[in-house]
């Protein structure tokens, strides 16, 4: 094709405009992160470490005692009762996770 010196400039101009436009593009894409910042998973106890080590063996021991029932809804209400009056309830999802 018979292109003018105009043409041929305008043409030019269009092709650095679309590389230039191309590589912001990139640029964009690489600065912006596609993935989650990893946060670190901060688990909150229900109490206390002390209360955690003075109750492990009760919470235990009253484990030990509702083993006789099968469901956990069971076990937790057992579990519950014997430990109703002590200050120890609050560790029992720290001590047995798996009931909670």
């Amino acid at each position: 094709p018979n292109l003018t010196h105009s043409s041929f400039i305008i043409l030019l101009i269009m092709r650095y405009f679309l590389l230039i436009a191309l590589i912001c593009c990139l640029g964009w894409t690489l600065a912006t992160p596609s993935f989650k910042k990893l946060e670190l998973d901060d688990p909150k106890l229900g109490c206390s470490i002390q209360q955690l080590l003075d109750c492990a063996g009760e919470i235990q021991g009253a484990l030990d005692d509702c083993s006789h029932l099968t469901d956990t809804s069971s076990i937790v209400a057992c579990i519950n009762d014997i430990l109703g009056a002590t200050d120890c309830i609050a560790c029992v999802c720290d001590v047995l996770p798996f009931l909670c």
